[in-house]
């Protein structure tokens, strides 16, 4: 029987149609291996095994200024990730590392986020203070700058970025270094001569970033037992100097300006400001007695 013409070419259509579209797609998954699958496989495959990377992933969100701790709020883990510079290396962190910026949960941490080395100097001190106006809503933890305000309008920073470690009432706890308390010592006696002046704390708002310089000058006295003390180390000495001659004493000056009105009461307000310092630690010290729970 004689194949109708038509029927045949319509075949041969169909046919040739199947054909382009195998050829096409035949071109399709080559060019998809070469440049998309066969990439991947060589980038995530060595020796037969995915290749992974040791990372550290934050277990829960953590706050500009949070001490880091592995086995803390921080953990290992062998993961698949586009970062490979700059990851953080456990080995950098010591006790008092911490974050420069807030981070999430699952944050992969690299070393531009977290600030290490910092340990303690062999000088530092737990010392306590209730002379500092505080604001309302510090607790331990927050970073602040303790600065002294003069009435003649001048402000200085006695202390630059330190963490409140412990709080009982209006007495912080701050880490200080021999040259820091002895610092801080001249400040208050200033602040008890000249009573218009105030101590007072002022908060950071990201204190991962955060620094500041401190520009109160001590007393000659201070400054002196500052360069005699063998407690503090000789660099410290010499960054003390440096600052404390930069601009001829003048900030000294100043204070001493500040303080003249105030000659004649100079010892009965230093009197009566230590006096109330020696008064308020006592209340606060039966104040975090009464609430410390006898051991059964």
């Amino acid at each position: 029987m004689a194949s109708n013409p038509m029927q045949k070419k319509a075949t041969n259509a169909f046919l040739l149609g199947v054909l382009i579209m195998l050829v096409i797609a035949a071109i399709i998954g080559v060019l998809a291996y070469m440049f998309v699958i066969a990439p991947t496989k060589s980038k995530n495959t060595s020796g037969g095994q995915t290749a992974l990377t040791q990372v550290y992933v934050t277990k829960m969100p953590i706050k500009s200024g949070d001490v880091i701790t592995l086995g803390g709020n921080i953990e290992s883990q062998q993961i698949q990730t586009g970062i490979t510079q700059n990851l953080l290396n456990a080995a950098a962190l010591d006790p008092n590392s911490t974050s420069k910026i807030n981070l999430p949960a699952g944050t992969i941490l690299t070393s531009d986020m977290v600030n290490t080395a910092n340990t303690p100097s062999n000088d530092t001190r737990l010392v306590e203070y209730n002379m500092i106006t505080l604001p309302t809503n510090v607790m331990v933890g927050t970073y602040i700058d303790v600065r002294m305000s003069a009435p003649s309008g001048q402000d200085y920073i006695v202390l630059a970025n330190k963490v409140i470690q412990t709080l009982t009432g209006n007495t912080i706890g701050l880490y200080l270094t021999n040259q820091e308390i002895i610092t801080m010592n001249s400040a208050i006696v200033d602040a008890y001569i000249n009573k218009a002046s105030n101590l007072y704390a002022v908060q950071y708002v990201e204190p991962g970033m955060q620094t500041a310089t401190v520009t109160y000058q001590p007393s000659a006295q201070a400054a002196a037992l500052i360069a005699g003390d063998p407690n503090i180390v000789d660099t410290a000495k010499a960054s003390f100097a440096a600052s404390y001659s930069a601009n001829g004493g003048a900030i000294r000056g100043y204070i001493g300006n500040d303080a003249a009105p105030y000659a004649a009461s100079a010892q009965s307000n230093l009197e009566a400001g230590v006096q109330k310092q020696i008064q308020d630690a006592a209340a606060a010290r039966q104040q975090y007695l009464t609430g410390v729970t006898p051991a059964q």
